[in-house]
């Protein structure tokens, strides 16, 4: 009966390292992939303002470098700073709706990459009236023009 017990125990110890493994088969590219969709298509399609991104991914123990780059040559360009950190420098007042499409590139330690895009968009630079920024929907971008006579709530 504990030859029995020990074995079953043994055998449910085994399942459970088994079920801790990754299945799935993916490499950690493709999980450094399927975070950094993750994370950017939280954000919004339209980018009317300058914006930074990762520009490494660490899974476990493992950095995989990430680098950027953009489909058009008006109005869109990516700017790496000294200290590594990454920018999506946008015309904040573009003339008209910009479409872009951002690529990321993930490299790993063995020279293997990745690609993953996504779609995004400058809008057009308009100053909006008062009546127009009240219609607007909540969390949007927006430019208003105006003097500011008093601040009644400071919490909001």
């Amino acid at each position: 009966m504990k030859r029995l017990l020990a074995l079953v125990l043994a055998t449910l110890m085994c399942l459970s390292v088994l079920a801790g493994c990754k299945s799935g088969g993916n490499t950690g590219l493709d999980d450094a992939k399927e975070y950094l969709d993750t994370v950017m298509k939280a954000g919004s399609e339209n980018t009317p303002a300058d914006y930074t991104v990762l520009n490494k991914v660490v899974i476990g123990k493992v950095e995989y470098a990430v680098s950027w780059s953009v489909d058009v040559t008006a109005g869109v360009r990516v700017v790496v700073a000294e200290d590594g950190t990454v920018t999506v420098d946008v015309d904040e007042r573009a003339a008209a709706d910009v479409a872009y499409v951002l690529t990321a590139t993930i490299k790993d330690a063995d020279g293997k990459t990745v690609s993953t895009s996504y779609n995004r968009k400058v809008p057009a630079f308009k100053e909006l009236t008062w009546a127009e920024f009240c219609a607007t929907e909540d969390d949007a971008a927006v430019v208003v023009s105006g003097i500011i006579t008093g601040i009644i709530d400071t919490e909001t």
